[in-house]
């Protein structure tokens, strides 16, 4: 014979378990790989507005629109900014400082119960309900809405996420 038929392979039980542990090692690398990437991921705000209707107040001439928000998300959720039909709040004369007992009529046409500078933060699970106020005094920026228009209500997060609500105005 020659030394080429000489030599002898491994046998089967010492193959099987050198492929069983390479696929162990492998599976277990991708593992710990995979669950690195998804950490990342995992990582989102979850803003629900759960509901949304308005109210007239006749006394103040305004609308008062309620939100009822909910973050089903991870982390926590930090609202800066709202937009009306587009329109940031903040640029149709607003009361910054949100002070209910204001005279719509006033130089303040519109006021929302959080501070945008300051923004709401809303934790994992948190419930919370913004009021948004629009004077539908005549001469306001609001002016010419009427009952029974839609309004498009956005709220901006830092974290940029937009949650929109359309709400008819009674």
């Amino acid at each position: 014979m020659s030394s080429a038929f000489a030599r002898r392979a491994i046998s089967p039980l010492i193959g099987t378990v050198i492929i069983a542990a390479v696929t162990i090692t492998v599976a277990v690398a991708a593992a710990y790989f995979i669950s690195g990437n998804l950490a990342m991921y995992t990582k989102y705000e979850g803003v629900v507005i759960e509901s949304a209707w308005s109210t007239k107040d006749s006394i103040n001439e305004c609308w008062e629109i309620t939100l009822e928000l909910k973050n089903t998300g991870p982390t926590a959720s930090t609202t800066i900014r709202c937009f009306l039909n587009e329109i940031p709040l903040n640029e149709t004369g607003y009361n910054p400082y949100f002070d209910k007992t204001v005279d719509f009529n006033s130089s303040v046409r519109a006021a929302i119960s959080f501070d945008e500078d300051l923004g709401l933060t809303i934790e994992s699970g948190e419930e919370t309900t913004i009021k948004i106020y629009i004077s539908y005094a005549v001469g306001s920026h609001f002016g010419t809405l009427t009952s029974g228009t839609s309004l498009n209500v956005r709220l901006t997060s830092a974290g940029g996420m937009d949650y929109i609500k359309i709400v008819e105005l009674i």
